[in-house]
């Protein structure tokens, strides 16, 4: 593990930067009505729309995993990347209109209106475990990691708590106006930490020559063999535009920014510039992790890659601005969850069951699941240590829970002929055959694309 002493300036400027944050999104609160709370108001710009997409989706652990995937096996991670920009652009001609205007407050809420209230009640409730174990855990964990380098005496499960407590104090009595308006900072600062680790790396290392000389040529390579651990490129045509899709047009903490948009325009043109902003990725934050391995060849963990080129090269002061930086995606993606997951319980299980309930009662429901799915993924984090990366935990689950998902959304927008237990059958029998093949491990050396 690697471990760190950090200068006054750097304590000074992460302490700094805890407290702007939480008042911040304390100032900047929504409303106390439903559509206050869980979607701002809808009254949101593009501009703050396609940040606060970039910053949801560029968590700590999304740093570190696509930098240590580039680490040890190149930059094909990115396939992620150019290929969400293909989904954005899809999503915002065909899809954002039928959200926007039908005024939903949840992806399951779309389900139901297109087919019946079973489909809804699946999704929602498949989705609030996946924010539990996936979602909040992992980045609480990654985020920890990095914490780990500063505070090696503290444990793991400690730094977690801690973590956790920071984010929800500001995320769960402010909603989403609260979630949006910090991420436009942190994301800010997220870029600069970004490019400033990237600049110094390439110096480091000697130039782009140098770098190219050091590395295996097919880890400079986006299109990769059959046999590849990253993205083989058969798995980048079947599996890749599936996730995506998952991801950016059903995964309600992305989606529920653009339900915020003030009108259609906005939110694509907010969506566009969310993903304009996946290009740099590969630059600031992928090829850093295939520079570092110019000057760290044999790093025992990849996924520290990023925390290590950061404490080493880095100046006092700086160090304290990038970890902040981490910290600033992990508090995104953190916020994000929550308050999409207290959505999803309020619209979708409360509300439903009780149509007559009042709006401040539905907002404090909302912030008490935010508390005790934030509780349950704390517990969880520490867990994660018991597998080989963070990346591999998260797309590997993600892979199982995506397929039906995305089959029914896909079907019920553009063929009127499905039916409603058509689609229930396909989201069960989906959530069936995924038991099946984790419990008999069937294919458990396939590629998790395939």
């Amino acid at each position: 593990m690697v471990t760190t002493a950090l200068s006054w300036i750097d304590y000074t400027i992460m302490l700094l930067y805890a407290t702007g944050v939480i008042w911040w999104g304390l100032k900047k609160s929504g409303k106390n009505s439903s559509e206050g709370y869980f979607l701002a108001g809808r009254n949101m710009t593009w501009p703050i729309i396609g940040i606060s997409l970039f910053a949801a989706n560029v968590s700590s652990s999304s740093i570190l995993g696509w930098a240590g995937d580039a680490y040890s096996t190149g930059i094909s991670v990115f396939n992620y990347g150019w290929a969400a920009i293909v989904v954005l652009v899809f999503f915002a001609v065909f899809i954002l209109p039928y959200y926007l205007n039908t005024k939903i407050f949840t992806m399951p809420e779309f389900l139901e209106r297109r087919f019946d209230k079973r489909s809804r009640y699946y999704f929602s409730a498949i989705t609030l475990i996946a924010y539990v174990f996936m979602d909040t855990a992992v980045t609480l964990y990654a985020g920890s990691l990095v914490l780990k380098t500063v505070f090696p005496d503290l444990e793991i499960w400690m730094i977690v708590w801690i973590l956790a407590f920071a984010v929800a104090s500001y995320t769960i009595p402010g909603g989403l106006s609260s979630v949006i308006h910090t991420e436009v900072v942190q994301a800010l600062l997220l870029i600069v930490g970004s490019i400033t680790v990237t600049i110094l790396t390439l110096q480091e290392a000697g130039g782009w020559q140098q770098v190219v000389n050091s590395i295996p040529a097919d880890m400079l390579s986006l299109i990769r063999p059959l046999d590849d651990p990253s993205v083989p490129w058969l798995g980048l045509v079947l599996g890749v535009p599936l996730l995506g899709f998952y991801f950016w047009c059903t995964n309600q903490a992305i989606v529920q920014r653009t339900l915020s948009a003030k009108n259609l325009s906005q939110g694509r043109n907010g969506v566009l510039f969310g993903a304009l902003l996946n290009i740099p990725i590969l630059y600031i934050m992928v090829l850093p992790g295939t520079m570092g391995r110019a000057i760290y060849p044999d790093l025992e963990k990849p996924d520290m890659i990023f925390p290590t080129l950061m404490f080493d090269l880095l100046p006092a002061g700086l160090v304290g601005l990038i970890l902040a930086g981490l910290l600033a995606a992990m508090a995104s993606t953190i916020s994000a969850v929550l308050n999409s997951a207290s959505t999803l319980f309020t619209m979708d299980f409360v509300k439903k069951l009780n149509p007559s309930i009042k709006d401040k009662k539905l907002v404090i429901i909302g912030k008490a699941s935010s508390l005790v799915i934030i509780i349950l993924a704390s517990l969880w984090a520490p867990q994660i240590a018991n597998f080989d990366s963070i990346i591999k935990y998260f797309q590997e689950i993600l892979s199982y829970m995506a397929p039906p998902v995305v089959a029914v959304f896909i079907l019920g927008l553009f063929w009127k002929r499905a039916t409603a237990t058509g689609a229930f059958s396909g989201l069960i029998s989906g959530l069936v055959a995924a038991i099946i093949l984790i419990t008999l491990q069937i294919g458990k050396d396939m590629h998790f694309l395939y």
